[in-house]
């Protein structure tokens, strides 16, 4: 999924005189929840607190990624910050979360702030930890989505150029 490359289409219909515009979101892909060797989302029900990683186990797991371990509020989360080039881009990355998020049945907290700053935020909230189920999802979020970083934040952040795209591949 390329988040830069979200179509949306005006369909203008006619409700009692007003023209009522809906928006229909296309992908330039569909890639499967197997992307990149990872596999799907466990459903929460057959979780327990037991699968609830250690602080060593997650650092272990988000090594050489831009995902940071974090407490927010007293619950252990992973969390990737950013700075996409437009609000639009920004919203572009979002949407492609989502689409991901709601394919997998696994759904990240998603911050908008300041019109382009990002932050997304895994942990499974059944039990209030990190779970295989965030980390899985972290990786898949990687391989499947591509995104217009802010060229400045993106020379700060190297990391992100497998996940970047540039303005001509728009």
């Amino acid at each position: 999924i390329i988040a830069n490359s979200l179509k949306f289409h005006l369909n203008p219909t006619r409700d009692r005189g007003r023209t009522i515009l809906s928006s229909q979101v296309r992908f330039m892909s569909s890639e499967g929840s197997s992307e990149g060797g990872t596999s799907g989302c466990v459903p929460c029900s057959g979780l327990t607190s037991s699968n609830i990683l250690s602080s060593e186990q997650i650092q272990k797991e988000i090594k050489d990624t831009l995902w940071k371990f974090e407490e927010q509020n007293g619950i252990a989360c992973i969390c990737l910050s950013y700075t996409a080039k437009n609000f639009q881009a920004a919203m572009d990355s979002l949407n492609a979360v989502g689409v991901i998020a709601e394919r997998e049945a696994h759904h990240p907290d998603l911050h908008l702030s300041n019109y382009r700053e990002v932050e997304i935020v895994l942990w499974t909230h059944k039990l209030g930890g990190v779970t295989n189920n965030d980390i899985q999802l972290a990786k898949m979020l990687d391989s499947e989505i591509k995104i217009l970083y802010s060229p400045k934040w993106l020379k700060e952040n190297p990391l992100a150029s497998e996940s970047s795209i540039s303005e001509e591949k728009k």
